[in-house]
This record gives C-alpha cells, structure tokens and sequence, in this order.
C-alpha cells in the first residue's frame, strides 16, 4: 500500500543519497515547448532540483504558470483573495471574474495560510487554484522564512485535501513583496523537500531568468550544483 504522506530523499548532484553511493532513480523529464508566442515567455525544459520523494520529484521549468498541466496551481495571492497583481493577476485573467468571487467568498486569508477554489476558465488538466499568502520582506527579523515556508507546506496539505497529484508553484512573496529571490528559493526548495505528501510532481515555475537560476541554485546541500537531466 503506497504511503500518502512519505517524506522526500535528498538526492545530491551525483546522485547519490547523503551517505549513500548513488541512485537508480529514473531520470526521464518532460521538456516543455521550446517558445509559447501568445505568452513570450521562452520555456526551458523541466529540470529536477535535487530532491525527491517515494512518489514525488520536485521539478523546476521557466514558463508562464497558467499554461501547466497540473492538476493544481498555485497563486501568490494577498489577503482578500481577490486578485492582484504580477503572477496573481495573470491566473485571475486566465481564469475569468468567477475566481475572485469564489476568492472573496471563502477569504480573508492569512499570511502562511492557503485556501482552494475551482480553477474555472483554466484549461484542463488544472482543477484547482490553491491560493497563499506570502510574507512582505521587512528585512528578515519578523518571522518572514517562517511564513515563507508555511506558505509551501499548507499547500501541500490543501493539496492531499483535495486529492491531485500535481501541482505548480510560482515564486512566491519575490515580487511586490520583496522576498531576495535565492532566500525565497532556498526556503522553498527546503520546505517542499521535507513536507510529507501524496502529491506526486511538484513544480517550481520560474517567471525570468533570475528566478529560475535562484531555484537551480537552491538545494538541500551546499557545494555543489543540484542534478537535473533533460528530455532530449
């Protein structure tokens, strides 16, 4: 019987498990499209960050968060959940006026917390938009990581909740927020790497370039750059 809620494995950047001496984990990814036009946003392939679960890999990919095909996104949302702006903005846009009435309807929600909604006018595979609510960055001292960090584990739980098997996050609480991008990497990488779950596939999507080699740059050991192997 598989356990719904296994605890992930480091995996370092020889493939190998701390102390152990390597791994026959499969290394297949999905490479996404080489340039979305609508969107301009050139994607790069999906690309494992170094760590992974019994039934999970957490994946990285530079895209637009609105065309994955997860079973659940996730929003950087504010306190009334009802739209904003940057990542925010754009999934509302995607997924018509019926999510901030469903948002304002099940809100306030607070920082570190999350709360889900169907995902509307979202194209299938995504049912679901599980809404966060980062911290704002006042220099480090006010429990930010903390919050940071609830703000990736509470949508896991929200998740096995609602019973999908993948999900994508954006960056969270790194725009208008303020959150250092390699900190809010590192945090996020770190706290989806030891939250137990059912979730099978995780992915970290990246808005630039800068976010994306932040997440490439979290890992769960210092030293050396995390494993990742591409489709070709």
């Amino acid at each position: 019987m598989r356990d719904n809620h296994a605890s992930p494995r480091v995996i370092l950047a020889n493939g190998g498990v701390p102390g152990g001496r390597g791994s026959t984990e499969d290394r297949s990814w999905t490479t996404l499209g080489a340039h979305d036009a609508q969107s301009r946003i050139t994607y790069r392939p999906a690309a494992r960050v170094g760590i992974i679960a019994s039934m999970a890999v957490i994946e990285v990919v530079l895209g637009d968060i609105t065309r994955e095909q997860t079973d659940a996104i996730v929003t950087a949302a504010n306190e009334s959940l009802l739209g904003g702006g940057g990542v925010d903005g754009a999934i509302h846009r995607a997924a018509g006026p019926r999510l901030a009435e469903a948002g304002g309807a099940i809100g306030p929600c607070d920082p570190g917390d999350a709360m889900a909604t169907p995902a509307f006018e979202l194209d299938p595979p995504v049912r679901h938009v599980i809404h966060t609510v980062g911290p704002v960055w006042e220099g480090g001292g006010q429990g930010e990581a903390e919050i940071l960090a609830s703000c990736y584990r509470r949508c896991l739980e929200v998740a096995d909740e609602l019973g999908v098997s993948s999900i994508a996050f954006p960056a969270i609480a790194t725009g208008v927020y303020g959150f250092p991008a390699d900190e809010a990497a590192r945090i996020a990488v770190a706290a989806l790497g030891t939250a137990p779950t059912g979730v099978r596939l995780i992915r970290l999507v990246a808005f630039d370039e800068e976010g994306y080699e932040a997440l490439m740059a979290a890992q769960p050991e210092t030293g050396s750059r995390p494993a990742f192997s591409n489709d070709e």
